[in-house]
């Protein structure tokens, strides 16, 4: 009889150890398996530079949702977007892919529309804008500092005059 309620005592704690770790792991995740709240958009872009499941949706810098999911469609990146119940989104707002800084996660970030545009609807799609990469603009700084390098050098040569003549200063003296 003691046996018997050791291991009924042992096996309720086993059972409720398991529904704290699953309790535990619904609330510290960012996806739901008890239901999914909210209402789905669709946002298409030609890169989605890093974007990954989960990742957060925030309008005016609060999050109202996350990335359900990416995927190919046709010759586009699309990603579906669950965004939060309790918020509308004006069907003239645009989502943008921006970096949480250097070395952080992409998030979508939608800007508030205008006060008079109508809801998007449930599984409507979202008007999206690309925004710089970060490599892209590196890129240009360095295109840019080498025209700049090139057109200082000319610069130079216009004051340094040729070999056996004098330069621009001693001719502006002359005169």
């Amino acid at each position: 009889m003691n046996n018997a309620h050791y291991t009924a005592r042992v096996g309720l704690f086993f059972l409720l150890g398991l529904a704290l770790i699953w309790v535990t792991y619904e609330t510290l995740g960012n996806t739901s398996s008890l239901k999914k709240k909210g209402y789905e958009l669709i946002a298409g872009f030609d890169n989605l530079k890093e974007l990954k499941t989960g990742d957060d949706i925030r309008m005016a810098g609060v999050r109202i949702g996350a990335v359900e999911t990416t995927r190919l469609a046709g010759r586009r990146a699309e990603a579906v977007l669950r965004i939060d119940k309790n918020f509308t989104i004006a069907s003239d707002a645009t989502a943008t892919i921006v970096s949480a800084g250097l070395l952080g996660t992409n998030y979508i970030s939608i800007d508030l529309g205008s006060s008079t545009a109508s809801p998007l609807a449930d599984g409507a799609e979202i008007k999206t804008m690309v925004s710089p990469d970060l490599n892209a603009i590196m890129t240009q700084l360095g295109e840019l500092g080498n025209k700049l390098d090139g057109a200082l050098g000319s610069i130079g040569d216009v004051f340094k005059g040729e070999t056996g003549m004098p330069n621009l200063i001693q001719r502006m003296d002359k005169l």
